[in-house]
């Protein structure tokens, strides 16, 4: 006689093992590591364009501006060394791919953690957001944030308003 309880357990744990050959890899991807390593060289030199060539196209590049200048003081100036990755993760959904990934930098005054979320567009993997927190050690000084007027290029600055003299009326005689 046959036994389909026996026949249903096999054939699950045929399914189960041919599904061991596409699980994700157990390694973070170097290509994203190599990404993060230079979103961060861009913020610490100041290049907007470059912080906004990488951003996914969801992204305000007004705004993203706006921030640089305070996640430029946080970052020093020089070489980025080399980061290690904290932990990363790699989603596949109906909304899209996207790469979750931590970099540490260790700096000699302080640690930056560097959080950036990938999206996938089209064939290319576009920053959607980052996020950078500054630890400083034990007998640093904390960085200067920019003085007000100074997050502003001359090129991206209002302009001055325009004022135009009005001469008072005369008040009516009163009679």
């Amino acid at each position: 006689m046959f036994n389909y309880r026996s026949a249903a357990v096999a054939v699950c744990a045929a399914m189960a093992v041919s599904g061991c050959g596409v699980a994700p890899a157990m390694k973070p991807n170097v290509e994203r590591d190599a990404e993060a390593d230079a979103l961060l060289a861009d913020i610490s030199a100041g290049n907007a364009d470059a912080v906004l060539a990488r951003m996914s196209s969801e992204n305000s590049p007004g705004q993203i501006r706006a921030q640089l200048p305070v996640l430029k003081t946080l970052v020093p100036t020089g070489a980025v060394p080399a980061g290690t990755t904290g932990g990363w993760r790699a989603n596949v959904g109906t909304a899209g791919s996207t790469y979750e990934l931590n970099r540490i930098y260790e700096y000699p005054d302080r640690t930056l953690a560097l959080a950036v979320l990938f999206k996938k567009e089209g064939e290319a993997w576009k920053v959607f957001r980052f996020n950078l927190n500054v630890t400083l050690k034990e007998g640093a000084t904390p960085p200067a944030l920019p003085a007000p007027g100074e997050e502003k290029s001359s090129e991206e600055k209002a302009p001055e308003p325009l004022v135009i003299p009005v001469e008072p009326k005369p008040k009516p005689n009163a009679a």
